[in-house]
Formats: structure tokens, C-alpha cells, sequence
């Protein structure tokens, strides 16, 4: 486990301490409570950074042993899982009923359902990051057959997914 002890980590995307955006300028407390509206939720966990690995192995400046590989691809894997298991555990939060008929019950369902909706969404994008990681470390140890596969299980989980859209 020493080996992949200094593996690039997103910022924050295993620390449960994501930085949440929207439209460019950071979510606060106060600005929801001035009425501030969010319509969709960015979250900044290191796609720059993920990027940024990702060409620098695709340009043959970074390579690791296929052991050490597959131990860090295992751990962004397990990292991915555990998020979709998240997400699922949420989903029934769309369909959050018992609020009542008056209209301010109407509204505060519409409003559990929107934010159930948005943190799918976000939790898609993280195992996203998660699932390029893992890639991106497979292709570094040489074992491009079992990126590539990573690579199309990522595409087809998002190309279905009502949670990602990019």
C-alpha cells in the first residue's frame, strides 16, 4: 500500500470536502439564505488535475509499475463504487412525498426532489473522476486492454445516465 501512498488525488474528491460552484462563483450559506438561487450544481474536485495526469501519461511522462497500477486502480474503483452506492441510496429522495397539498408543502417537495436531483447528479460527476483515474493508472502500467475497457464502461454509464450531462 506505500506504493500508491503519493498517487495524484483529486482535491478533496475522497475527503467528503468537494468545492461546490455554480455558474463560476462558490456556493455559500449566505448567499442561500438571501434568496440566492442555484439552477445546477459544479463541482470542482480536480478535473484540471485529473486532465493534466491523464496527458501527461498519454504522453509517456508517467509510468508505474503494473502492480502499483493496479493497486491505485483498484482503490479509484473501490472509490467509485462506494460513491454509486451513494447515489443510489438517494435516488428515492426524487420521489420524496407527504408534504402535504397547501402549496408551501408543494414547494418544499419541489425543492427536496431538485436537490435529491442535484446531488445525483454530483455524485455522477465524482465517480466519473473516479473511473478516469482508474483508467488513467491502468494505461500508465502498461495495461492499455483493461483501460480501454474502463474507458467504455465509463461512457456507457454516463451515455445512459439521467444524472450526467456534460
Amino acid at each position: 500500500m506505500v506504493a500508491c501512498r503519493n498517487m495524484l488525488r483529486p482535491r478533496n474528491l475522497l475527503d467528503g470536502h468537494a468545492d461546490l460552484h455554480s455558474a463560476g462563483s462558490l456556493i455559500t450559506a449566505d448567499t442561500l439564505r438571501k434568496g440566492g438561487t442555484v439552477t445546477k450544481p459544479i463541482i470542482n474536485y480536480g478535473q484540471a488535475e485529473i486532465q493534466a495526469f491523464n496527458n501527461a501519461v498519454s504522453a509517456g511522462e508517467i509510468h508505474y509499475e503494473e502492480g502499483v497500477a493496479r493497486q491505485a486502480a483498484q482503490h479509484y474503483d473501490d472509490v467509485a463504487n462506494k460513491i454509486g452506492d451513494i447515489r443510489e441510496e438517494i435516488r428515492y429522495l426524487e420521489e420524496a412525498q407527504g408534504f402535504g397539498g397547501f402549496q408551501t408543502g408543494i414547494e418544499l417537495q419541489k425543492g427536496f426532489r431538485r436537490k435529491a436531483t442535484d446531488g445525483i447528479q454530483v455524485l455522477g460527476e465524482l465517480i466519473d473522476g473516479a473511473m478516469r483515474l482508474k483508467e488513467s493508472y491502468l494505461r500508465a502500467g502498461g495495461l492499455t486492454e483493461e483501460a480501454d475497457q474502463v474507458n467504455s464502461q465509463r461512457i456507457k454509464l454516463f451515455a445512459n445516465s439521467e444524472g450526467m450531462e456534460r
